[in-house]
């Protein structure tokens, strides 16, 4: 093809240093390789390595990073991540502390076996992330084992999923996830979400919003968290009811393959990449011009996201609440804690109420002479008052002081409105009334949102159905033009 035996020589050595040690290659196999045909699911997948089928070096192409570029595939693959790769986020431990966060977060990573997961940086080295990233591909090596397929400096390498999945600190006879039904996880949104709707803003405890965050981006590289899916969900009723190790490796580097080969999504996992890089070459050493430095999940993402407000000046709150942070009761692991509604963040101090934010609710004030009911404070006990007997006209109201009175009454918003039946029923009236209601109108609410959700649905299809039947009549106009 034009280029010396030498040069050729040179090729083989370089190709067989960059076998994995796993496979032992004789030379006169790789000299003397075996051609089979290429069928359509053989393109699907890689292939074993041949430096045969290289082409020359002058017809390589190569990257402004300086690795080379060998196939057409290989140059698609690279233009497309290099425009979608960015940087992911990191966790600011340092503020989490701030607002007492910090051992809440690490416990839930701990119960799913990811405490050293979640102080891996996310800073990375574009050069190496593009070069695996434009290479890569799942294999089966000999024995069966997934692998991980890829160039690094020009050589090329495998590594094991296992071998990944340890380098992040995931432990390594731990399944993927355990087996939870669905009527357990919808009980548990309901212990820790006001409403059906699956969404992270509908998670009441801070906290849990900041770790569903940190599942999305870093595990299922995700950008956008508005919403809660059935992994996440799972991942974090593991965390708070069923600790149990976990080991996600398989489906992260999945989800790796195939975001990669989309056309477009942003693509957040360079930082991994360079992991196995410098795990493979100890001795690599990072360059400023490719160094690419992460944004992290601080006091300003948190703020733009809508879950705190506030500075270090005036104090930080809860984001749409008056409620001030730190407080130790946010924390998800206290003694005999059963749910993550925390409806205490809505209930303001008795100091700070007003008289309109229950007047809706409440039956006007009575006054009656103090000497009617003996001594008490100023404003007396809590009454329950029988209705006068229509039967009896000459009864009169009797009044007995309450065995258990309720925690002074305010207005607590919509999505706070979720109580527990047995709490209800243990309730003396009128509250026992008032948390019923509001039980019920958070129903009627989840309802609206659930119709809502299927009418966007519905919309969704009948656009569908609309542009099918479009593309049936042009391919029968067409069909009948051809016949004429």
């Amino acid at each position: 093809m034009g280029s010396s035996g030498s040069e050729q020589s040179l090729r083989r050595d370089q190709g067989l240093r960059g076998c994995s040690s796993r496979f032992s290659v004789e030379v006169e196999d790789v000299m003397e390789p075996v051609r089979r045909p290429r069928t359509r699911s053989q393109s699907q997948v890689p292939q074993p390595m041949n430096i045969d089928d290289d082409d020359d070096d002058e017809e390589w192409k190569y990257s402004s990073e300086g690795f080379s570029l060998r196939s057409a595939i290989e140059e698609q693959r690279y233009n497309s991540c290099k425009e979608r790769i960015r940087s992911n986020l990191d966790l600011d431990h340092d503020f989490m502390k701030v607002l007492n966060f910090d051992s809440s977060i690490e416990k839930s990573f701990l119960n799913l076996g990811w405490g050293p997961f979640i102080h891996i940086s996310a800073s990375y080295q574009s050069d190496l992330a593009l070069e695996i990233m434009t290479t890569m591909d799942i294999v089966q090596s000999s024995d069966g084992i997934s692998t991980l397929r890829f160039r690094l400096k020009e050589n090329w390498t495998d590594i094991s999923f296992g071998t990944v999945g340890a380098l992040f600190g995931f432990h390594t006879n731990a399944p993927e996830s355990i087996e939870v039904d669905n009527t357990t996880l919808e009980n548990f949104w309901l212990r820790i979400a006001s409403g059906h709707s699956k969404e992270r803003m509908k998670i009441i405890n801070p906290i849990l919003r900041i770790i569903h965050r940190f599942m999305t981006v870093r595990v299922l590289e995700r950008m956008d968290d508005t919403k809660v899916q059935i992994a996440e969900l799972k991942w974090l009723y593991i965390a708070l009811c069923q600790p149990t190790w976990t080991n996600p490796i398989n489906a992260m580097i999945n989800h790796w393959i195939v975001q990669r080969n989309r056309a477009t999504g942003l693509l957040g996992y360079g930082h991994y990449l360079t992991v196995i890089a410098f795990s493979l070459i100890p001795n690599l050493v990072s360059s400023p011009a490719y160094t690419v430095l992460p944004a992290s999940i601080d006091e300003n993402s948190l703020k733009k996201g809508k879950y705190i407000f506030g500075n270090s000046s005036t104090g930080f709150y809860v984001a749409k609440t008056k409620f001030r942070i730190p407080d130790r009761r946010l924390s998800l692991f206290i003694q005999n804690k059963t749910d993550w509604l925390e409806k205490f963040m809505f209930e303001e101090e008795p100091s700070q109420q007003t008289s309109s934010e229950w007047d809706a609710w409440t039956t006007p004030n009575q006054q009656f002479p103090s000497g009617q009911f003996g001594a008490g404070s100023s404003q007396g006990p809590v009454y329950q008052v029988r209705p006068i007997s229509s039967y009896d006209p000459t009864s009169t109201p009797v009044f007995q002081p309450s065995g258990n009175i309720p925690p002074p009454a305010v207005f607590i918003p919509r999505n706070a409105r979720s109580y527990d039946p047995d709490f209800i029923a243990a309730q003396q009236m009128p509250h026992r009334s008032y948390y019923g209601i509001e039980t019920m109108t958070a129903r009627n609410y989840g309802i609206l949102d659930h119709v809502r959700e299927n009418l966007q649905q519905y919309e969704q299809n009948t656009q569908n159905i609309e542009e099918q039947l479009f593309n049936l009549r042009l391919w029968d106009q067409n069909n009948q033009g051809n016949q004429e």
